[in-house]
């Protein structure tokens, strides 16, 4: 990062509070930036004049200290004190008391600006002996505040008062921070000419001189400590260079190891890619997944590699989250994806997001795509990857040959590969560690060797308890015998790998539901040596479902009471039809009757016959709608007697022969079974006449078990069963699905047989009351 400003600006800042306000003075340091809030003495960094900072970290100590006094012009108060009080520093102050007089002082301001400040430049427009005209010019692209200008002008005003004389009277014409292009300043001060100065200005330099001299004093004395702890730092960093000797074999076993790790995660795509979407690492599931080689892909942009025309502005935001990451973790949301291949079709997998972030590096970025389709044996991968190990032991052994060539070449070589090798570490274990999914290393019994934080926190153990624990042993009672069998043949080679959903017990002896992907880890002979065992928590999902499948329960119920509390209005409104209207209907035919005998008008008495003609057809009417909305036929004389009474309608409207076979079995049923088998066989006739163009209807009624068996069956022109049934209820809210989650919700069922042109069967099983089949 630039730096603009010499710390002689922070330090007038500090000194003003530590002089006015001094238990005030560490909120000065709040918000300025990490680089300043890493230091391990923030205040004494701020306070060494030879440092520098930021623009923006000035900015910010402007604004505390205003926020801090409640003074908005207390920028030029700290100006003003640190030239009038003699705060600049001792280097300052010689330059402006070897001039004698602010005239001179002046013309050399921009020396001074130069030396301590990066943000603009000063020009001299005209000086006189009692006053001057200064123009400064901010540079646009460095951060400014109105504060630099009152600032400056505060240490205008002040100067004078280092020879003794009055603060200079600053006027301001022009100002960059209101629009003109500098700030221009006016400035006026009082010449005096006496004995009494002339001695003050040859007595005071020397004053300033011992007050400077002090400075220098604890100056040496800082910087002599200073000296004594870079020396005892240099005999640690001597130490840390012994042990990091002695740590690099134990370095490179670990990259082996993390490396083997990724490079061959079964059906685990993994690629590296730095903030601008280059690809730096492409694992051999990539290869695999996408069709590019590692050589085809290292150095090219994901975009343009994978990425499909319609996700890339997703991609490309990504990256500029990725980018902005402070911490390791995952920096966008996981989830199905298509992605091209090298063929160009596309490849649907589960993709994983997630960022390394170190210290003075720029972010790293991962994906991981898990291959939804079948998973890929891993044996071929093996093999290449022993190939891939013995070349790069042998690379290694001849690089480690030549570096033992000098000493000073093998230090430098340490050095390197330590680097390299602490940054590798430090990579793969961060994405060991923060994957989202449960990773551990088992022996061939079963028993866990290693696991990742995420293993452990779905299991509920510490890292150090997971060591020992055995995987099937973890598994449900019920699902211990499935989970030994499968991993027995997994580790005797009859199975390449397996995946399974289950349940496995937690520490605290509760149980959560997994998926599993268990597989081996062969070393170079082929033989498996390690079980590598992926777990991810779907507890939350089994929660889901068996929460839908309630809902689902609920919904059949409250189905099936509102069908049979419409059924129970209908009764209601048939007998309220029955013995009022149509009881008011007969009276009113009976009444017309007489009138008719007693007219002796011709007219009137046609008239009245017509009238009698429409009640008898109000009357028959109102006997139809009440038989079809009480049903009273079923009520009164049960499901088979209303059935044979259903097939005499049809023959009669339809002209449909239809023929009822039941046999002698008691067949008790619920009210709400009867209803709903009644007016299913009803929408199930009505079907057949108005589509299947059928001749024959066969109806049959029995007792099966438990269970009663309704089953027609007609000859017409069929259908096919997978498009649904025709048109079945789209009027009176009996559609096919309606009445199989009604069934369903009763505990019966419905089956359709049927093909074009080869007629329909259809079969109703509901069960029976069993508590009136057992007083029976």
């Amino acid at each position: 990062m630039d730096k603009h400003h010499s710390c002689l600006n922070t330090r007038a800042i500090i000194e003003y509070f530590q002089e006015h306000q001094p238990e005030k003075a560490p909120e000065l340091l709040t918000g300025l930036g990490p680089e300043i809030e890493r230091l391990p003495q923030p205040l004494d960094f701020l306070m060494e004049i030879n440092n520098w900072v930021h623009s923006r970290a000035v900015i910010q100590m402007f604004a505390n200290a205003r926020r801090l006094t409640g003074d908005p012009d207390i920028a030029y108060k700290i100006g003003f004190e640190s030239a009038a009080r003699k705060k600049l520093g001792y280097v300052q102050r010689i330059i402006l008391l070897a001039y004698k007089n602010p005239r001179r002082s002046l013309k050399r301001v921009q020396k001074i600006n130069d030396k301590f400040n990066r943000n603009k430049t000063i020009e001299i427009v005209e000086t006189t002996r009692d006053s001057a005209v200064i123009r400064l010019h901010w540079f646009p692209e460095i951060p400014a505040v109105i504060d630099f200008c009152r600032f400056n002008q505060g240490i205008y005003a002040g100067i004078p008062t280092i020879w003794n004389l009055p603060p200079a009277i600053v006027e301001e014409t022009e100002c960059y921070f209101q629009g003109a292009p500098y700030c221009e300043y006016h400035i006026q001060w009082v010449k005096k000419f006496s004995l009494r100065e002339t001695l003050l200005n040859f007595l005071v330099p020397w004053r300033v001189l011992r007050y400077t001299i002090e400075e220098l004093e604890k100056d040496k004395e800082m910087l002599r400590s200073k000296f004594e702890e870079v020396h005892r730092l240099n005999l640690q960093l001597r130490e840390k260079i012994d042990e990091l000797l002695t740590l690099q074999e134990e370095l490179k076993k670990s990259e082996a190891k993390f490396r083997n790790l990724l490079d061959y995660v079964p059906g685990m795509a993994i690629q590296g890619y730095d903030a601008q979407g280059t690809i730096l690492y492409w694992n051999k599931a990539s290869e695999e997944i996408y069709g590019y080689a590692v050589q085809e892909a290292v150095g090219r942009k994901v975009e343009d590699l994978i990425v499909p025309p319609e996700l890339k502005d997703w991609f490309r935001q990504g990256l500029k989250r990725g980018a902005r990451a402070v911490k390791s973790g995952e920096f966008m949301p996981a989830g199905e994806q298509y992605f091209c291949r090298k063929d160009g079709s596309r490849m649907p997998v589960h993709s994983i997001h997630t960022v390394v972030c170190l210290e003075q590096t720029e972010p790293l970025l991962f994906r991981i795509d898990v291959d939804l389709r079948e998973r890929k044996r891993v044996e071929e991968e093996l093999r290449q990857y022993r190939d891939h190990l013995e070349k790069l032991v042998k690379e290694r052994t001849a690089e480690l040959m030549e570096v033992n060539l000098s000493l000073q070449q093998e230090i430098q070589e340490h050095q390197r590969t330590e680097q390299a090798l602490r940054a590798s570490e430090e990579r793969f274990r961060t994405i060991y560690e923060d994957a989202p999914i449960g990773i551990g290393l088992a022996d061939l019994s079963g028993r866990l060797l290693t696991g990742n934080p995420a293993l452990a926190q779905a299991l509920g153990y510490s890292l150090p308890e997971l060591r020992g624990l055995t995987f099937p042993a973890l598994s449900h009672p019920d699902e211990a015998a499935i989970e030994e069998a499968l991993f027995r043949e997994l580790t005797r080679g009859k199975r390449p790998y397996y995946e399974r959903e289950g349940r496995c017990r937690r520490r605290d002896g509760s149980y959560l539901w997994f998926w599993s992907h268990v597989s081996p880890i062969r070393n170079i002979q082929g033989q498996t040596q390690f079980i590598l065992i992926m777990l991810k928590d779907i507890t939350r999902e089994k929660q889901i479902q068996d929460e839908i499948r309630d809902y689902q329960e609920q919904l059949r119920s409250l189905a099936s009471e509102l069908s049979l509390t419409e059924e129970r209005e209908r009764r209601r409104l048939a007998v309220d039809l029955h013995d009022n209207i149509g009881q008011i209907l007969a009276l009113a035919q009976i009444k017309l009757g007489e009138v008719q005998r007693k007219t002796r008008s011709l007219e009137l008495e046609r008239m009245v016959q017509e009238v009698r003609g429409l009640l008898g057809q109000a009357i028959q009417y109102s006997r139809s709608l009440t038989s079809e909305l009480g049903l009273p036929v079923l009520y009164d004389l049960g499901l088979e007697a209303a059935v044979e009474w259903l097939a005499d309608q049809f023959q009669d409207q339809h002209g449909l022969k239809l023929q009822v076979r039941r046999d002698d079995f008691p067949k008790p049923l619920g009210e709400a079974a009867s209803v709903l088998v009644f007016r299913v066989l009803r929408e199930l006739l009505t079907n057949i006449v108005k589509h299947a163009h059928a001749s024959q209807v066969d109806l049959s009624i029995s007792r099966e078990g438990e269970h009663l068996v309704v089953q027609v069956t007609d000859n017409g022109q069929g259908f096919d069963p997978q498009a649904g049934l025709p048109r079945l209820g789209r009027t009176s809210g009996y559609g096919l699905f309606s009445i199989r989650e009604r069934l369903g919700h009763l505990g019966g069922y419905l089956d359709i047989k049927s093909a074009p042109g080869e007629g329909t069967t259809v079969t109703l099983v509901v069960p029976l009351e069993l508590r009136e089949m057992a007083a029976r």
